[in-house]
């Protein structure tokens, strides 16, 4: 799966990015362009390692989703393709924590809202 968005000027949907591995899984994601850069950033303070946030980003929300689904009994891990992921920035964390909210994809009821994952300090 890929990112995609439509451009108005061409009247046509665009591939922008194509999605890591594990978040290809879901029904869909949705997200802002400047949040996927944000998640995205890279460190430069060690030229060698190119640190991302997006690794730890992924972990982080697979393991909310894991615990998510033995609270709650929905099969956000076991049947992720069953779920839409909404990421966007908390705007009270200045750009240092996203927020995440899981829909059903097929009666689009919002299972849970905003649950806060902190990313990664560059």
């Amino acid at each position: 799966m890929s990112w995609k968005h439509y451009n108005t000027e061409t009247k046509k949907i665009e591939v922008v990015r194509t999605l890591v591995g594990d978040m290809e899984q879901f029904g869909a994601i949705v997200m802002a362009e400047d949040t996927w850069n944000v998640i995205l950033q890279v460190s430069e303070r060690v030229p060698w390692s190119k640190q991302s946030r997006m690794n730890t980003f992924v972990d982080d929300l697979l393991l909310i989703l894991e615990r998510k689904e033995n609270e709650t009994g929905d099969p956000f891990i076991s049947r992720p393709y069953n779920y839409i992921i909404h990421i966007a920035l908390d705007p009270d964390a200045q750009k240092d924590t996203a927020l995440i909210s899981v829909q059903r994809k097929s009666t689009y009821e919002f299972v849970c809202k905003d649950i806060s994952i902190p990313l990664k300090e560059l």
